[in-house]
């Protein structure tokens, strides 16, 4: 038979922010990085390399030579024109974008949502540009 969650666990989102262990309401104890459906979320780490590629049109070579050349994020920036305050901004905005999407869909609470991007706010800020 399938072990019941804790009475802690009952509640249907628990610690979800930066994969952490999710419950579901589904009865469940999931782990960090199971695929879920709508029956629950686990906020997937974004690496920088993902955002800068994937969101902010840096190549994968562009990246890969700066960081073979010992470069970090904000040296990269700094040779397409972007300051490092710049940089720091939109990693934020996509970051946010993306608590949005899932906040929207009905999949996380109000209050998570807002935890979430405080945080993404608060790490970013203190970010040092590695990759």
């Amino acid at each position: 038979s399938t072990p019941k969650p804790s009475s802690a666990a009952s509640d249907v989102y628990k610690r979800q922010v930066y994969g952490e262990v999710n419950y579901s309401n589904r009865g469940d104890v999931l782990s960090k990085n199971h695929n879920l459906s709508a029956g629950g979320f686990v906020h997937p780490i974004l690496s920088i390399e993902t955002v800068l590629e994937k969101d902010l049109g840096f190549s994968k070579e562009e990246i890969q030579k700066s960081k073979a050349l010992g470069e970090n994020a904000f040296d990269l920036a700094k040779k397409n024109g972007i300051t490092k305050e710049q940089l720091k901004d939109s990693i934020i905005e996509v970051k946010c974008r993306k608590v949005d999407a899932v906040f929207n869909k009905g999949i996380i609470t109000t209050k998570l949502s807002n935890m979430m991007k405080s945080i993404i706010e608060s790490r970013t800020e203190k970010w040092d540009g590695s990759f």
